[in-house]
């Protein structure tokens, strides 16, 4: 499924949207994860990409930078 296709369907639906990595950052803030930044490397590995400002502006929310 496209994405955004996605998201403008659930939020038609009137559902909260959220994506991959800001599962990841709930994740750690309810202690189930330690460190957000080697999944995101990991997801970079598989062929995910997302701008270097977003990441460091997602690992200094997290307080891993």
């Amino acid at each position: 499924m496209d994405e955004l296709t996605g998201r403008k369907v659930a939020e038609s639906l009137q559902l909260k949207v959220t994506g991959s990595v800001g599962l990841l950052v709930q994740v750690k803030q309810l202690g189930e994860i330690e460190a957000v930044k080697p999944l995101l490397e990991a997801m970079h590995g598989a062929g995910i990409y997302f701008s270097q400002r977003f990441i460091n502006s997602v690992l200094q929310h997290v307080g891993e930078l």
